[in-house]
């Protein structure tokens, strides 16, 4: 069903777990006839340990991170760890990004 007519799958797992099961659908779209690239995969990272490993997500195949921070204490570090590395890698690869049209102007 993902294969055929979602936008997005949300995955599971470690970072090699998630890039597995990525693949894994990578496959069903090949036997649907429909490009693998056109569903953004993603992933919650519910714990600190998970957020340190953003990038191998990423390197991986997981191109949409979803930080959580649950009550109620309601503890925002990962939240924050997660912003940081994203805004620290934005920052990195700025040379390759696209230039926005019509805005010279960077929101923050």
């Amino acid at each position: 069903i993902v294969a055929q007519h979602a936008d997005i799958w949300n995955g599971f797992g470690d970072p090699t777990e998630a890039g597995r099961l990525s693949g894994v659908l990578d496959g069903w779209c090949e036997r649907v006839g429909r490009d693998p690239a056109h569903i953004e995969r993603s992933i919650l990272l519910t714990s600190p340990e998970q957020v340190a490993r953003a990038e191998e997500y990423v390197a991986n195949g997981i191109t949409h991170l979803i930080g959580t921070a649950n009550g109620p204490d309601f503890d925002f570090a990962a939240l924050r760890d997660l912003i940081r590395w994203r805004d620290t890698r934005r920052v990195a690869h700025s040379d390759a990004l696209p230039a926005a049209s019509g805005s010279s102007a960077v929101a923050g």
